[in-house]
């Protein structure tokens, strides 16, 4: 259990630096902040999160992001997760900004993920066998820019068609006007 740590900057109870690698199984990040980026973690290596909890955490910074995870860069696979009442300016749960966010296992709780996408798109991929513990919580992403054909969802190596097409069932599109089409590019509604 990572409880009320608190960080001058990045990584409220964690930060893993670009060369860094860090590992978290059933764990929980609760009530921790940071004032800047990842109220629980903040990353620009790698991260491995499997059936983690994060509640309560935040970034205290008016221009705060990322409120449970700030992912700069490196890669984050995460299989099962659960969030609830975090909080952040800008990706009220996680924060992507670059790098590969590799999502997949059971989510449970209405998960947000902000895509920072402006010169050098982050990759958002669904793993094969994702499911909503919960399907009127689905997992919603918002990204800075975002017209028709803007690449949301990224279909990994060896995932076939019709598993791709059931992970983007799994995620929605905040952007206003756009939703996910069955390529994972956004399309307008």
């Amino acid at each position: 259990t990572f409880k009320i740590n608190t960080a001058s900057y990045y990584g409220g109870a964690v930060y893993i630096e670009s060369s860094g690698t860090g590992s978290f199984s059933d764990c929980t990040f609760e009530g921790n902040s940071a004032n800047t980026r990842g109220g629980a973690i903040d990353s620009s290596g790698t991260a491995d999160i499997t059936n983690c909890t994060f509640t309560s955490n935040k970034t205290t910074n008016t221009t705060g992001y990322g409120g449970a995870i700030n992912i700069d860069s490196g890669t984050v696979d995460i299989s099962s997760i659960t969030c609830s009442g975090n909080s952040a300016t800008t990706g009220k749960d996680i924060y992507h900004s670059n790098g590969t966010l590799n999502i997949g296992g059971t989510v449970d709780g209405s998960i947000d993920i902000y895509m920072y996408n402006n010169s050098s798109s982050p990759v958002l991929v669904p793993v094969k066998g994702i499911t909503l513990a919960d399907e009127t919580y689905p997992i919603n992403v918002e990204m800075y820019k975002c017209s028709a054909e803007t690449t949301v969802l990224t279909q990994s190596a060896g995932m076939t068609t019709s598993d791709f097409a059931a992970a983007i069932k799994c995620f929605t599109l905040a952007n206003e006007g756009y939703a996910i089409g069955s390529n994972g590019t956004a399309v307008t509604q």
